[in-house]
């Protein structure tokens, strides 16, 4: 399974976070306010409190179909 993390669950982040479950991906997620990822984890992802991010580097695109 593939990982992948998602920071911020508004109307867009629980759009995409929904679809990456949808297609396997293992949903590390963060968000100021846990309540608004309930339907996430609920799917299968797991939430983080805390999140030490220092830089984002992408290194290659993710289509999903």
């Amino acid at each position: 399974m593939k990982k992948i993390g998602l920071c911020g669950t508004g109307k867009m982040g629980k759009s995409i976070g929904a679809r990456l479950i949808e297609k396997e991906y293992n949903l590390s997620i963060w968000n100021r306010t846990k309540s608004n990822s309930d339907d996430l984890i609920k799917s299968g992802g797991k939430f983080f409190k805390k999140v030490d991010l220092k830089c984002i580097v992408l290194s290659k695109l993710i289509r999903i179909y």
